[in-house]
């Protein structure tokens, strides 16, 4: 029995290092599903999609991470909503952050790699990479900091 097992798992185990041929949206197709929905959310004034849909390295197990913003944080039903709104358009799992809500590297992930869909407002995009780049000069040298000594911490024992 064991043998016959492991002759089956040999047979299938070359199937599980080929590629899955599936055919995954260009960030050119991505961008317009995500407008489209954007256009029945009036309150969100700006959104980015980054990570590996921006970079067009979206896998059928991928998410796709998108970033919206408003002239205040979204409510919870409204990120519900709009999360499943855009799931359903792009047949992907969603990340929907809200740039209200965030600082430090996701936000600057967002804002530096990602690219820009919508921006409805210079104003509020401006606003945000003002806090990017405050939340960079003030607290990236003390987590640096952190970061070093947990590291020591850790290589001494």
């Amino acid at each position: 029995m064991s043998y016959e097992l492991s002759a089956i798992c040999h047979q299938l185990l070359p199937l599980a290092h080929e590629p899955i041929p599936m055919s995954q949206p260009t960030i050119e197709i991505i961008v317009k599903k995500i407008r489209n929905i954007l256009d029945g959310y009036p309150h969100i004034i700006f959104a980015a999609v980054f990570g590996s849909a921006a970079h067009n390295r979206l896998t059928p197990l991928s998410d796709v991470d998108i970033a919206a913003a408003g002239n205040r944080l979204l409510t919870y039903e409204e990120k519900i909503d709009l999360s499943l709104s855009l799931s359903r358009s792009l047949r992907h799992e969603v990340d929907l952050i809200d740039l209200q809500a965030v600082s430090g590297l996701i936000l600057q992930q967002a804002l530096c790699s990602g690219e820009i869909i919508l921006n409805r407002s210079p104003v509020l995009y401006a606003s945000l990479l003002k806090k990017m780049l405050y939340n960079q000069a003030d607290m990236m040298p003390h987590t640096k900091m952190i970061l070093k000594k947990s590291c020591q911490r850790f290589i001494s024992g």
